[in-house]
């Protein structure tokens, strides 16, 4: 299984998907991770978390994140959505937390980005 790097373009809301090796992805076929799968990623050195049924790799971050490594490490592993809204994260907050973008969870697990879900205004599509 390969991760994927996202790079985020805030202008026209495109993403470019690339493989740690470099390779260019489909836009089409993001990697999908599911919460099992996630939740092996709970700690310092290999933290990922879910957010609007995005998957983050925000190990590199970690350290950098203004509230703290702590936290980030409550929610590692898991589903952070209600903590990263409830916490009123700007826009360039959502924007930063793009860089690591690394998949989505399967259709079946999502809650916002499937048909019926959830709308969400101001998150990316």
């Amino acid at each position: 299984m390969s991760m994927a790097t996202e790079i985020f373009t805030p202008s026209r809301h495109e993403f470019n998907y690339v493989n740690v090796n470099g390779k260019p992805r489909s836009e089409n076929t993001p990697e999908e991770f599911s919460l099992e799968e996630i939740a092996d990623h709970d700690n310092l050195t290999d933290c990922w978390i879910v957010v609007y049924d995005r998957v983050y790799d925000i190990t590199k971050f970690i350290n950098e994140h203004p509230g703290g490594a702590d936290v980030l490490l409550e929610h590692a592993g898991r589903d952070a959505t209600i903590a990263f809204r409830s916490t009123g994260h700007s826009s360039l907050a959502i924007k930063t937390l793009e860089k690591y973008y690394v998949g989505n969870l399967p259709i079946r697990q999502r809650i916002f980005r499937k048909p019926g879900g959830f709308v969400v205004s101001n998150m990316p599509a």
